[in-house]
């Protein structure tokens, strides 16, 4: 059988031979032409035949070189038969074997020369049969597919290296088994009656089927090609022969492909493949529906002209198709046309040119398009809204700003234009400040700077001019975010408040002059009174006398809300004066408790002071401060009986509490108290009489003090009024 399978060889030397050396007949030469007949590897120099060559018969090889040796004579012997094994195939050799001494110069024997004539019978030469089979075995052992051989039972009898490692096996001889074991058996099953029909009537089948790993069991698809051996003499069958390819990668690849075409069929936009005859060979689902084609056949059968108004076409002839040949790219906008309706309507199109890898000609053109109708129906109401928004700004009464991440004005609308005299292109790209008139420049900056870091509401006043006139404004602003949440800058408002400025001016030079004008006749009635209540109670009635007593107490706190009123007016004309100069703070805090506790008949102020020394500021005025703050929480608590008052100096600057336990002051509201006229409102809040000015007056002077003034208020639990001033002074300039 294994002569059927190998066929003739060619044979460059005809006479193999082998060369013996010394009394041991060790191996000196094995020429290619005795390798190939024998199965000797090569590198066997030095080492006994009967090492490197395991056969039956090769006993007589031996014994004929060891006669010629010790003889010194030639040796013939005729029909040698040796049985050999190459790669676990059996076969019969059969030889005339002729072995020389090779002698010294002084007729000593130093080897022999044993060549080898194959015969096949009585004097025929097979030679070249042999080394046929011996490369054919070569190219079947090195071939990277399966190859395999079975009997007419069904059993495996060889199997190459291949088909070996395909199936896991760790020998030769865990191949010898029926065929039928080296398939998943339901593929077998399946499949087993097709094979059989098409063995018999065709003497072939191919088809894929699935192998099984003798270790593991895993299915492994290949592609099958099992043939029948024939004897060509008798065209008996004598066994089977298959070849088999893995198809894993093959697998591999096309779930790969399946995917890509998949991915490719349900893209939005339009794919396709142009082939050089003008025709598409592929247009996906979405290209289908956006040119009108109604099945696969008629993209194949329509030329893309018929796509394109003929002016339009030679854009693609003179433009596209010139790009592609020179550049292997082009991409741009054109106008394509709807084959049932002939609608034209704008793509934009990307296409690339596709080589064939080894001759590099072009052999397609492959384009990604898409339609660009949505995009410019966004594109003109984007457009629109744009207008729309420019049209509402400018016919806003309050100025629009926008400022970026980086403090940059973005946007500004034409009220703003107008108020600063300076055009929306020539503040693009500026600080949110620079048209903020010089003098209150940097007090803007500096407050925009700490909201803007904070990513807080933002409120500023300052002043702009157009170069005409100078315009009071508020500006408002909150921080802008985008759709992901992430910060992209400021958006708000400025309102003009000139006329509300004026107004403020005028209201405040009524107030001084209504509280000078007052003052002098007020102190005149507190004379009288106080000369009246002495006569009345000279003469015995005392009646009379409280009553002008309690409107002596009336005189006084109108005389207190009068220099209010005053303190009020020299704080805007900036006219208040400080006397500075040491004093005992803690020395100050005790007089004024024990005075003010005289009046007080239902709350005990209780002191907590620690040592603070001297502290160099206007004494009247910090205990002006000091006072109002007392006072208020007296005010403000009705329904407590004590008041605690807290020094301590911490960092060089002393500090002052008063504690309460009152009704409170809501979270929203207690930032305001310090404004001007500002009063909490709310039911209980309307029992309590004042103007509002106590609070604002207080922080006025301890902020020109170079200290701060602030409260912690819990609402229905009570507050804490706090400041505090450099011990050593910092007094700020109006």
């Amino acid at each position: 059988m294994e002569k059927l399978v190998f066929q003739e060889i060619l044979n460059e030397i005809t006479l193999p031979f082998i060369i013996y050396e010394g009394n041991d007949l060790l191996l000196q030469t094995v020429n290619r032409e005795a390798q190939i007949l024998l199965g000797i590897s090569k590198g066997v120099e030095g080492k006994p035949l009967s090492e490197v060559l395991q056969a039956g018969g090769q006993e007589r090889l031996i014994d004929s070189a060891h006669k010629a040796l010790t003889s010194g004579s030639e040796q013939k012997l005729q029909h040698v038969i040796l049985e050999l094994s190459d790669n676990h195939i059996k076969r019969k050799v059969q030889v005339d074997l002729h072995s020389k001494p090779l002698k010294r110069e002084d007729g000593s024997v130093w080897g022999i020369l044993q060549m080898l004539k194959e015969v096949s019978g009585p004097a025929v030469d097979n030679h070249e049969d042999r080394k046929e089979q011996y490369r054919l075995i070569a190219l079947v052992e090195n071939s990277s597919d399966l190859i395999g051989i079975t009997d007419m039972q069904g059993n495996v009898t060889y199997l190459n290296k291949a088909g070996q490692m395909l199936m896991g096996a760790s020998s030769i001889d865990e191949c010898y088994r029926p065929s039928v074991d080296y398939f998943i058996y339901e593929d077998y099953i399946r499949l087993r009656p097709e094979i059989q029909v098409s063995m018999a009537e065709k003497g072939m089948w191919r088809g894929e089927i699935s192998y099984r790993h003798f270790k593991t069991g895993e299915p492994i698809l290949c592609d099958l090609n099992a043939f029948v051996i024939t004897d060509p003499v008798s065209g008996q069958p004598i066994g089977m022969a298959s070849v088999t390819r893995d198809l894993r990668a093959t697998q591999a690849a096309r779930k790969e492909q399946q995917k890509l075409f998949t991915l490719v069929e349900n893209s939005a936009d339009l794919m396709s493949i142009l082939e050089p005859n003008g025709l598409n060979s592929y247009i996906n689902k979405a290209g289908r529906e956006l040119l009108g084609f109604e099945s696969e056949k008629e993209v194949l059968s329509t030329p893309i002209s018929d796509l394109h108004s003929p002016e339009h076409f030679e854009q693609v002839s003179k433009e596209v198709l010139p790009a592609l040949e020179k550049f292997g790219r082009w991409e741009g906008q054109m106008i394509v046309r709807h084959l049932k309706t002939a609608e034209e309507f704008p793509i934009f199109n990307k296409s690339i040119r596709i080589d064939d890898p080894k001759t590099g000609q072009m052999v397609a053109v492959g384009a990604l398009m898409r339609d660009m109708r949505p995009e410019l129906a966004a594109q003109k109401a984007l457009s629109d809204s744009e207008k729309l928004f420019r049209e509402i700004t400018t016919a806003a009464p309050a100025a629009l700003w926008m400022c970026d991440d980086a403090q940059r004005i973005s946007y500004v609308n034409k009220v703003w234009e107008e108020w600063t005299g300076q055009p929306l292109e020539a503040q693009l790209g500026e600080p949110v400040c620079h048209t903020v008139l010089p003098a209150d420049r940097e007090m803007a900056e500096l407050k925009f700077g700490e909201d803007f870091k904070d990513r807080k509401f933002h409120h500023c006043q300052f002043r702009v001019s157009n170069g005409n006139t100078i315009r009071w404004i508020i500006r408002t602003g909150n921080p802008h975010y985008d759709s992901k949440g992430e910060f992209i800058g400021y958006i708000g408002a400025c309102v003009d408040i000139t006329e509300l400025k004026q107004l403020q001016e005028q209201k405040d030079q009524f107030l001084g002059i209504a509280s000078h004008e007052l003052k002098t006749p007020v102190t005149s009635i507190k004379a009288y009174t106080q000369v009246l209540e002495s006569m009345l109670r000279d003469s015995g009635d005392t009646k009379k006398a409280d009553m002008v007593k309690k409107m002596d107490a009336q005189v006084n706190r109108l005389i207190n809300l009068i220099g209010d009123l005053l303190d009020v007016t020299k704080i805007q004309t900036g006219k208040l004066q400080f006397n500075d100069r040491y004093f005992d703070f803690n020395e100050m805090v005790k007089e004024l408790v024990e005075d003010v506790g005289r009046t007080s008949k239902k709350h005990s102020i209780i002191t907590h002071l620690e040592e603070t020394g001297e502290v160099y500021a206007d004494r009247e005025r910090i205990g002006q401060v000091v006072t109002n703050l007392i006072t208020n929480a007296i005010k403000y608590s009705p329904n407590a009986d004590r008041i605690e008052v807290y020094t301590r100096i911490e960092n060089n600057n002393v500090r002052l509490c008063v504690q309460d336990f009152g009704i409170g002051i809501p979270r929203e509201k207690k930032d305001k108290v310090f404004e001007q006229f500002y009063r909490v409102s709310g039911d209980e809040q309307h029992t309590f009489p004042g103007l509002g000015l106590g609070l604002y007056i207080s922080s006025e002077i301890v902020k020109r003090e170079g200290g701060k003034i602030w409260v912690t208020s819990m609402e229905g639990r009570g507050s804490t009024f706090c400041f505090s001033i450099p011990a050593t002074g910092n007094k700020k300039n109006d």
